[in-house]
C-alpha cells in the first residue's frame, strides 16, 4: 500500500510570477508554518495527538515529586506544535488523480498560472534532497515515506 503512494499524481498550482522565480533560482518557495491563512495546517489531528500525549517518554521517573516538571512535561505535545509552526516551512502540494478547481482558485486566484504535476518518486528523483511526506493512518503518525 506505502508503495502506491509513491506513483500518486501530486500537484503544485503557482502564478506565473511564482513559475518564473522557480526557473530562475531553481528552488522551491517555503513558507513559514505559521504564516499560512489554514490554521489548522500542520496541526496534529485529534487521535495522534492523545496517543502521543499517552506515549511514555522515559522521562516520568525523572520528574516524579516535581510538580513543574511533570506540568511542562504533560504540554510538552502541544507545545511543541505550537512552536514548530515559528520555525518549520512547507511547500504546500495537492495530492489528487485529477486537477482541482479549487485548488487552482486558492492558489493562482485570477492571474495566469500553472499546474505542476509530478509523483512523490519523480521529485525525489530530481531533487539532490529526499522529498517525503508524513502518512497518518487510525489517527497515529505512522512515519516519514522516502521514494
Amino acid at each position: 500500500m506505502i508503495e502506491v503512494l509513491f506513483w500518486k499524481r501530486f500537484w503544485r498550482y503557482l502564478t506565473l510570477a511564482k513559475l518564473i522565480s522557480l526557473l530562475e533560482l531553481r528552488a522551491l518557495w517555503m513558507s513559514r508554518l505559521g504564516s499560512l491563512i489554514d490554521k489548522f495546517e500542520g496541526t496534529l489531528p485529534y487521535k495522534t495527538r492523545k496517543s502521543m500525549i499517552r506515549q511514555p517518554l522515559g522521562l516520568e521517573n525523572n520528574v516524579r515529586g516535581r510538580p513543574e516538571l511533570q506540568k511542562q512535561l504533560a504540554g510538552m505535545t502541544d507545545r511543541n506544535v505550537t512552536d514548530g509552526r515559528d520555525v518549520l516551512v512547507v511547500n504546500c502540494w495537492f495530492l489528487g488523480e485529477t486537477e482541482s478547481q479549487q485548488m487552482w482558485n486558492e492558489y493562482v486566484g485570477s492571474s495566469e498560472g500553472v499546474a505542476l504535476r509530478s509523483t512523490l518518486k519523480r521529485l525525489d528523483q530530481k531533487h539532490t534532497g529526499k522529498a517525503g511526506i508524513y502518512y497518518y493512518r487510525e489517527g497515529q503518525v505512522r512515519g516519514f515515506l522516502r521514494a
